[in-house]
């Protein structure tokens, strides 16, 4: 049971955070230090950061090998004098995509193998079908707009070919984000950096026999679906080599369903007419770091931060709330979770000319709270423990003038370097990143 609860604890502590798209394998290689210094990826958290860069072309791996499903590109363009603004276009996850992804197999999964609620359509993943983003120097400010929409699919009607059935099946999943931020210097040593996102979440399966008598149909649909997120940074250049980054990202996501169908007759008394759940998560992280430059091409960066995270699922269904006991059946789970502090270092040097080294080390203790409230006899069960967790990334950057290529190792790396020299089936990579400025 602790296991179950320390899988959710994990997941609440890895939603908190603000980034989406892509992982950027530069920014992974230097772990949560990264949020202390700026790199093209800021685009995903501040979009009128697009306009710091009017001419670039990304293409993220966020595994290795390649799995299209994890990759992103971006475009960017702005005339040479950036009177028109900056454009940006491309593909890739929105922000929660993972986390919605992550809930969806166990809807199918009730869909498949509960017959009183099945609509026998599985829900689809959402697809990403478009990034698009603009940013402008007003003047004051440097503002920035970005959109993005993600579908899924999955439709067949034989009321053609079985009139007398007249089966419809309809599934889909989609997801709306849409996101403004707004950049400003102030003097000439503070400069500060803002985003905001909103985004609305949908998704429903549905079975219907329209040749029955009476019409019979049977749905699964979202309730209540959506997230929101908030970043905001501030560089305070205390001399030419130091900077001062205070930061704070916060992220909510809702993702909530309901089961129902229209003829009570047909199955009477059925527990899954009109039922649902909701799960909710909701998380912070404030960052107070510092960004050394002693030397050009060498950058060290460290910091603290302050975390929190909260859990709140409900389903008189089970579908979220899988209990581990069998005789037991959960109605609502809530977990908390707080790290007070947590340590962030990276280092970024250049070794030669064209190759640069790139580790990130972070340390956290984890304070967890679990509370438990049984269907059944309506007892409540808590449970509260906590965990350390320490972690190194490591990462090279291959610089060939306009391009560049950035990779994050895998763990067990440079000690095991994988396949490529010893034969060893393991990747050698975790993440690649392609940057080319034209």
């Amino acid at each position: 049971m602790r296991k179950a609860f320390l899988g959710l604890a994990s997941l609440a502590l890895l939603l908190s955070g603000g980034a989406s798209f892509a992982t950027q394998s530069a920014r992974s290689a230097l772990g949560p230090a990264a949020i202390f210094t700026t790199d093209p990826g800021d685009i995903w958290l501040f979009p009128a950061e697009l306009n710091n860069y009017p001419r670039l072309l990304s293409l993220e791996l966020d595994s290795f090998p390649f799995d299209r499903n994890r990759m992103s590109f971006l475009g960017t363009w702005s005339d040479d004098e950036q009177k028109l603004g900056t454009f940006g276009a491309g593909f890739g996850d929105l922000f929660n995509q993972k986390n919605i992804e992550a809930l969806i197999p166990a809807l199918n999964a009730a869909i498949a193998n509960n017959p009183l609620m099945s609509p026998r359509n599985s829900i689809p993943l959402p697809g990403n079908k478009f990034h698009l983003s603009y940013a402008r120097d007003l003047g004051l400010v440097v503002a920035g707009l970005h959109i993005a929409r993600a579908s899924g699919d999955k439709s067949y009607d034989f009321s053609d070919t079985i009139p007398a059935d007249a089966v419809k099946r309809q599934a889909h999943s989609g997801i709306w984000s849409f996101e403004a931020g707004a950049s400003r210097i102030f003097g000439d040593n503070i400069y500060l950096q803002t985003g905001l996102g909103f985004q609305k979440i949908s998704f429903s399966s549905e079975f219907e026999l329209s040749g029955a008598d009476p019409i019979y149909w049977e749905k699964v649909e979202s309730r209540e679906s959506g997230g929101k997120k908030l970043d905001v940074r501030l560089f305070y250049g205390m001399t030419p080599a130091i900077k001062i980054v205070p930061a704070l990202s916060f992220n909510s996501f809702t993702m909530g369903y309901t089961a129902s169908y229209a003829d009570t007759m047909h199955l009477p008394g059925s527990r899954y007419d009109n039922t649902g759940g909701k799960y909710s998560q909701s998380g912070f992280v404030i960052s107070l770091g510092t960004e050394y430059c002693p030397n050009p091409g060498v950058k060290l960066l460290a910091g603290l931060s302050l975390e929190g995270s909260g859990i709140d699922i409900s389903d008189s269904n089970n579908i979220w709330l899988v209990s581990t006991i069998p005789s037991q059946k959960y109605i609502s789970r809530e977990v908390s979770s707080i790290v007070m502090p947590g340590f962030q270092a990276g280092i970024e040097t250049d070794l030669l000319k064209w190759l640069t080294l790139r580790l990130g080390a972070s340390q956290k203790t984890t304070w967890i709270n679990n509370k438990t409230r049984f269907a059944d006899n309506a007892a409540t069960e808590e449970e509260a423990f906590s965990e350390s967790d320490f972690n190194i990334c490591f990462g090279l950057g291959f610089n060939f003038g306009r391009l560049t290529i950035d990779a994050l190792l895998n763990e067990d790396q440079p000690f095991n370097v994988g396949y490529l020299l010893s034969g060893n089936p393991g990747a050698p990579f975790a993440e690649i990143s392609l940057k080319y400025s034209y």
